[in-house]
């Protein structure tokens, strides 16, 4: 009787495993068209009097993203994030405006906040912003220590949700990699829409 019983709870919890699995995928991939928004950075530059402004253009580019699901409520991913877009500095009375493209990787942990068709969840990381202002201002890197934001996917199928998020960055940006010039801390937007593959 006792063997009987044993035997019975493996069964339910080698079931119960194969449902979770079933109806948690582990992985999803999603592409997102993102809109790109920079604060303007008041920067300085050793021996120079003159306050200097510097920006990038708020544009419109794209990401994708992979997770993996721990369970059906946690996660870690990584994000990948690329937009077009224009350097520009404003010193001494003048504009100095260029072409530039952004790059950005961030590693993130997910926390969904409920289970069911549409589930809200809290995102955090870190990352690094990658500029290329080409024969301008070069190849230019900045570690974003703080990522932090909030999201929602909606499911449209068992194996396709839409999903909405809006990520802040906490980075320091505007000199280029200039050595004669000191970086501001500004708060970085990104807010995503797209599509997501569950698997």
């Amino acid at each position: 009787m006792r063997k009987t019983w044993i035997v019975f709870l493996f069964c339910l919890v080698c079931s119960a495993q194969v449902t979770s699995h079933a109806k948690y995928p582990r992985n999803d991939v999603g592409i997102f068209a993102m809109g790109n928004f920079n604060p303007v950075s008041y920067i300085s530059i050793q021996n120079t009097p003159h306050t200097v402004v510097s920006s990038n253009k708020s544009s419109l580019g794209g990401s994708a993203e992979y997770r993996r699901y721990l369970n059906w409520r946690n996660a870690i991913g990584i994000s990948y994030a690329q937009n077009p877009s224009d350097g520009k500095l404003y010193w001494n009375g003048q504009n100095y405006i260029w072409p530039l493209m952004r790059y950005e990787t961030t590693i993130i942990a997910i926390q969904q906040l409920r289970d069911g068709a549409f589930r809200p969840f809290l995102v955090e990381g870190v990352g690094v912003i990658v500029t290329n202002g080409y024969s301008n201002s070069g190849w230019s890197a900045n570690f974003v220590p703080l990522v932090a934001g909030v999201g929602a996917d909606y499911r449209i199928s068992a194996h396709f949700d839409a999903r909405v998020e809006m990520l802040y960055e906490d980075a320091k940006q505007g000199c280029y990699d200039g050595k004669a010039c000191h970086d501001a801390n500004g708060v970085v937007q990104n807010a995503k829409a797209g599509v997501v593959w569950r698997f």
